[in-house]
């Protein structure tokens, strides 16, 4: 976040639990599980990344490009990535909500699939 007090000082959007996880690294990600000892490996059990963390999860791991592009296409084709994630939320509501909206159904998913691979059900992806 290259200036904290836009961020402090906007005046839409909240900050969600999803949206909390996405931005610290503190959530669903492999990589976190593991410096923490909840999972065998960091890597990404979709693409085998060697380093599933938030970054990985939100900007890189093909399985979530369609919901990257929709949330892309909703924003006028914008390109979501490192750069400009927090310039799209901080610009409108809308853009706030679109990104807010593809990390909530990313992470959504990947805790889904992460509650049946603890069960030992394996993943949907």
């Amino acid at each position: 976040m290259p200036d904290i007090s836009q961020w402090y000082w906007r005046t839409h959007g909240q900050t969600t639990f999803h949206l909390t996880q996405a931005l610290t690294g503190h959530g669903c990600f492999q990589w976190y599980l593991f410096k923490i000892g909840k999972a065998a490996k960091g890597d990404c059990v979709y693409c085998g990344d060697p380093r599933d963390d938030a970054q990985h999860t939100i900007f890189c791991c093909e399985r979530w490009n369609s919901k990257r592009e929709k949330a892309s296409a909703k924003t006028g084709g914008a390109s979501i990535d490192v750069e400009t994630i927090i310039l799209l939320m901080l610009e409108s509501e809308e853009g706030w909500k679109n990104v807010s909206e593809m990390i909530v159904a990313i992470m959504s998913e990947k805790e889904e699939d992460e509650r049946l691979r603890q069960r030992g059900e394996g993943d949907k992806g």
